[in-house]
């Protein structure tokens, strides 16, 4: 027991339980603080800890009612004034006699660690910084993008061609509402689905001239996050199925709705759900394969998400995307 008590890697302490005397130390712990055994010995503890004896008098009842405990990051001085970050382990322990209850307690020095830690921390903050930039800088290009959508568009009065005008722009937004979300989130790793989709949405309403329409537009997408290698093709999907609902079906002056819905399914996946009460998908039309630059582009986006379309044209129109939230393995 001596010999693992002296050649211990960590600096241990025996102590009486009110921590008034220092009953024994190992080479360890003179190494640490800088003192000879002797001077040690009748050190108080207070010079040791300066600034935690009120927190380790309340460490040291713990220990002997549960017999155990451990506290981390306590400072210790030693005897040139360096301050020593260490984690202290501690048992009740019966010496002797004279001492039938002590505390025995082991000190790890992790200076050099809190050292390695901060430069981790530092690097870490570095580099979000610049990965927040990098979300702002497109951001900023693709709403440039959309801006000269907006210019070109006023060259012409052709429908057809302000249409696609329109759509590609709606397309390069819903991307940069991506980019828009990870610059201001915490967690650059993945987005809030209902406020992105809900921020969409609200886009498509207003470019559609949703307000001066009996359309209405409902989101359901709570507690669902999204990385953004899922994000961009979820929005887009959004965009084109809510954008061919808008545009093609509602006929009347009727009162409609289209939902959009995200939510967790079995296996660890998500659900994408667009449906309305509309005329129908027209039954002549094959979604799967068609010469539409919207329905191809869908299909295509399925695809990168490793995800399942299904579509039915019962009382509406309604398209269910199934995908892991997970990229799968090739």
């Amino acid at each position: 027991f001596r010999k693992i008590f002296e050649h211990s890697n960590d600096a241990i302490f025996l102590i009486d339980p009110d921590l008034n005397e220092t009953l024994d130390i190992n080479t360890r712990a003179c190494d640490m603080l800088e003192y000879r055994r002797e001077e040690l010995l009748t050190l108080p503890i207070s010079v040791i800890f300066p600034h935690d004896m009120p927190r380790l008098q309340a460490f040291a009842l713990s220990v002997l009612e549960q017999g155990h405990g451990w506290i981390g990051e306590v400072v210790c001085q030693s005897r040139t004034g360096r301050q020593v970050e260490i984690e202290i382990s501690a048992s009740e322990l019966s010496l002797s006699a004279d001492h039938p209850s002590c505390i025995i307690a082991l000190l790890r020095d992790i200076t050099e660690r809190k050292i390695t830690e901060a430069r981790i921390k530092a690097s870490l903050e570095e580099k979000e910084i610049l990965l927040k930039e990098i979300h702002h800088r497109v951001k900023n290009n693709l709403q440039i993008i959309s801006s000269l959508f907006d210019l070109q568009s006023g060259e012409t009065t052709d429908e057809t061609v302000l249409e696609m005008f329109r759509e590609c722009r709606n397309r390069v937004r819903s991307m940069a509402m991506i980019h828009e979300r990870l610059y201001s989130a915490e967690d650059l790793a993945r987005i809030d689905a209902a406020q992105y989709l809900n921020t969409l949405t609200n886009d498509l309403a207003h470019s559609y001239g949703l307000t001066s329409r009996h359309v209405n537009l409902r989101l359901e997408a709570n507690e669902v996050y999204l990385d953004v290698d899922k994000a961009i093709p979820c929005g887009l999907i959004v965009n084109e199925l809510v954008s061919n609902a808008l545009k093609y079906a509602f006929q009347s002056e009727e009162p409609g709705e289209i939902v959009v819905q995200l939510e967790p399914v079995e296996d660890d996946g998500l659900e994408l759900t667009v449906r309305d009460n509309g005329i129908g998908f027209p039954t002549e039309i094959n979604f799967r394969n068609t010469s539409s630059l919207g329905l191809r582009l869908v299909n295509s986006l399925v695809d990168q998400l490793d995800g399942e379309i299904e579509m039915s044209a019962t009382g509406g129109t309604r398209f269910a995307i199934v995908f892991p939230t997970a990229k799968k393995k090739k």
